[in-house]
C-alpha cells in the first residue's frame, strides 16, 4: 500500500538536511581555516629574503680573517636551509654585541648577493642568525646541529686551540706563540684529530734584570702536565735546564753587562682515558737581561754654543731611543749608532744661541733607565747681525715660508734615514777648497732680518761660501748622496748622508752632477756647479743683491752645527 507523505513530514526532513548540511558546511570551514591560522600565526617567522638552493651559483663564509667558499650542492641545501623553522625573535636576547659573528653570504644565479650574519655557539639551540633585513631568528636546532660541526665553525671549539701561553715578570702579560706542537683534541663531532706544525714563532725580545729574581711566570689557559725550562746564553752555555717548578730555588741571574740568552719551554699535555686533549708544544724566547747604560761626554772640559759634543755609551740596547730632556734646544728623542766592540754613540749638537754655562740633561731609555749627565757650554758666541732688503722677483720666490718649512722637513727625513755606520774618514773639508765667504754673504749662525715680500727674522745655519760661477762643488767627506735636485730655498742642491746622523748640504748650485745613491768621495766627487740659484742673497749697499755663492751646512741628528767644526777638528769619538 503506497503512503503518502504529509506536510509536517516534509518540513521535518528538510530542517534536519539543512542541519547536516550546516555541519557540514562548519567542518569544511574549520578545515580550511586551520592552516590559515596557522600561516597567520607563523608568517611573523617567515624570512621574506630566504634564498634557494637551485637559485645558488656560490656562497662564503667569513670570521675575522679566514674566508671560506663553497659551490657544491650539499652546502648550497644546508646553508639555504638555515631560515627553515627558525622563529622570529627580539634582538634583546642575549649581548650579540659582545660576539664576534660569522658572515655568510648567497650569489644567486644572477649574480645578486645576499649577506646574513651568523651568531654561533657550540649549543644547537642558541644559534642566531640575522636577514638582511636587520632582523634576528633563532635557528632550527637541526639545521644548526649539522652546520656547527663543519670546518668553517671549528673556532667554535675552544679544545681546537693550542693553548695559550702568557709570560710575565719578564715582561708581563705577553702572550708567547709556539715554535712547534702536536696537538690532539675532541671535534665538534666527537672525532678525534690531530693537528701539527714546525714554523718558527717570532717572538719579541723579553729584558729583565737582577730585580726580576724569580718572577719569571709561565701561565697557560689549559695548564700542562710537565713544564721544562732550560736557558742557555749566546756562547752555548747553560744557566738552567730543569723543570719549571724549580726555576724560583736556582741561582740567582746577574750579570754586569748586558747579556743575551735564550730560553726555551716544553709544555706537555699526557694522553690519559677520557682526556679531550693532548699534545706537546715547544715556546722559544730570546731574553736580554738588561743593566743601566753608563754614559760619557767626550769633552769633559766643555763644548763651544753652535759646536757639538759627543756621548758615549756602554749596555745601550739595539733599536732603542735616547730620550733627552733639556734647556739645550736638542731633539727629544735621539738615535744611538754603533761604533764597535758593544759601545754605541750619540751626537749632541749645542744650539748657536746657547750662553756660556752647565747644562742638566736627563736621560732615559725605551727600558726606563734613567740618568743626568751635565754639559757644560765653555763659550757662547757672537755672531754677526744685519739686515737683507731686496726686490728682486728670483729671491723673493725662494724666500718665503713654504720653502723654509719644505727644507726643514727634507733634513728630517734625511736624518731618519741616515744609515748606522760612519762612512766619513778624518776632518771634513771645504766644498770650494776655502773657508772665506762670499762678499756680503752670511756665516754659520748670523742673525738676518729680511725684509721683502715675506719678511722673517732667522738664524742662517751654513755658510755662503765664495767661488766663481761654475766652479766645480766637491764633498766634504766620504759618504752617500742622498738628496739631487732642486729645493725652493737653496736652487740646486745636493745632500750628502756621512752616515749616524751626519749629513753635509751643498746649494745655490747652477747644475747638479749625482745622482741619489752615489757614492761621494772626499774632496773628489764634483757634486755640482756652483751658481746664484735659489736664496743666493748677499748684503750689499741699500738693497741686497743676488750673487754667486755656495751653500754649505752640516748638521748632527737633524740639529744644524758649524760647518768649520768638522773641517777644523774632524769627528772623534
Amino acid at each position: 500500500m503506497q503512503m503518502n507523505c504529509t506536510p509536517d513530514k516534509e518540513r521535518k526532513d528538510l530542517i534536519d538536511l539543512k542541519k547536516k548540511l550546516s555541519t557540514v558546511t562548519v567542518l569544511v570551514c574549520i578545515a580550511l581555516f586551520i592552516p590559515l591560522a596557522v600561516a597567520l600565526i607563523y608568517g611573523v617567522n617567515v624570512d621574506p629574503n630566504s634564498v634557494t638552493a637551485n637559485n645558488l651559483k656560490q656562497l662564503s663564509v667569513s670570521y675575522g680573517s679566514l674566508n671560506f667558499a663553497f659551490a657544491d650542492d650539499a652546502s648550497f641545501d644546508l646553508y639555504s636551509s638555515i631560515t627553515e623553522n627558525a622563529r622570529e625573535i627580539d634582538s634583546s636576547f642575549r649581548d650579540f654585541a659582545a660576539e664576534k659573528p660569522y658572515s655568510v653570504t648567497f650569489t644567486e644565479s644572477n649574480n645578486t648577493p645576499i649577506t646574513y650574519t651568523l651568531y654561533m655557539t657550540t649549543n644547537a639551540d642558541d644559534c642566531v642568525y640575522v636577514s638582511p633585513d636587520g632582523k634576528y631568528y633563532m635557528m632550527s636546532p637541526e639545521v644548526a646541529e649539522n652546520l656547527i660541526v663543519r670546518e668553517e665553525f671549528s673556532s667554535l671549539n675552544d679544545l681546537k686551540t693550542l693553548p695559550v701561553a702568557t709570560v710575565g715578570g719578564f715582561g708581563s702579560g705577553l702572550t708567547v706563540q709556539p715554535d712547534s706542537y702536536t696537538w690532539t683534541y675532541t671535534a665538534l663531532d666527537g672525532s678525534m684529530p690531530t693537528v701539527t706544525s714546525e714554523n718558527k714563532a717570532s717572538n719579541p725580545v723579553v729584558k729583565f734584570d737582577g730585580s726580576d729574581e724569580g718572577s719569571l711566570r709561565i701561565n697557560f689557559d689549559k695548564k700542562p702536565d710537565s713544564l721544562h725550562l732550560s736557558i742557555t746564553k749566546s756562547d752555548g752555555s747553560i744557566v738552567f735546564d730543569d723543570k719549571y717548578e724549580n726555576l724560583a730555588s736556582s741561582n740567582r741571574i746577574l750579570y754586569n753587562s748586558d747579556t743575551k740568552l735564550t730560553l726555551k719551554a716544553v709544555a706537555q699535555w699526557y694522553e690519559i682515558d677520557g682526556a679531550e686533549y693532548f699534545g706537546e708544544a715547544s715556546y722559544t724566547l730570546d731574553l736580554l737581561y738588561d743593566v743601566a747604560p753608563t754614559y760619557k761626554v767626550v769633552d769633559a772640559g766643555g763644548v763651544s754654543a753652535g759646536d757639538f759634543t759627543v756621548l758615549r755609551m756602554s749596555d745601550f740596547n739595539d733599536g732603542e731611543l735616547l730620550g733627552v730632556e733639556s734647556q739645550t734646544g736638542l731633539p727629544e728623542k735621539i738615535r744611538a749608532y754603533d761604533a764597535g766592540d758593544g759601545l754605541k754613540i750619540a751626537f749632541l749638537p749645542m744650539a748657536s744661541t746657547l750662553k756660556e754655562g752647565t747644562y742638566t740633561l736627563h736621560l732615559t731609555t725605551d727600558s726606563g733607565h734613567q740618568k743626568d749627565i751635565d754639559v757644560k757650554i765653555k763659550s757662547s758666541q757672537e755672531f754677526d747681525s744685519y739686515t737683507l732688503i731686496f726686490t728682486d722677483e728670483d729671491l723673493t720666490k725662494a724666500f718665503n715660508e713654504a720653502n723654509i718649512t719644505e727644507f726643514e722637513k727634507l733634513t728630517a727625513d734625511l736624518t731618519a734615514q741616515s744609515v748606522n755606520e760612519h762612512m766619513y774618514e778624518g776632518k771634513f773639508v771645504y766644498p770650494t777648497g776655502s773657508s772665506k765667504l762670499a762678499e756680503g754673504g752670511a756665516d754659520y749662525g748670523t742673525n738676518l732680518e729680511v725684509i721683502s715680500l715675506y719678511t722673517k727674522e732667522y738664524i742662517h745655519n751654513g755658510m755662503q761660501l765664495q767661488a766663481a760661477k761654475g766652479q766645480d762643488i766637491k764633498a766634504s767627506n766620504n759618504g752617500k748622496v742622498v738628496f739631487a735636485g732642486n729645493t725652493g730655498l737653496y736652487g740646486g742642491t745636493v745632500v750628502v748622508d756621512h752616515g749616524c746622523g751626519v749629513l753635509s748640504y751643498y746649494g745655490n748650485l747652477d747644475s747638479v752632477s749625482v745622482s741619489v745613491g752615489d757614492s761621494a768621495v772626499k774632496g773628489e766627487t764634483v757634486l755640482g756647479k756652483a751658481g746664484s740659484t735659489g736664496f743666493a742673497c748677499v748684503k750689499g749697499g741699500a738693497e741686497a743683491k743676488k750673487a754667486t755663492v755656495t751653500y754649505f751646512a752640516t748638521s748632527f741628528g737633524g740639529v744644524f752645527i758649524d760647518p768649520a767644526s768638522p773641517c777644523r777638528y774632524g769627528i772623534n769619538f
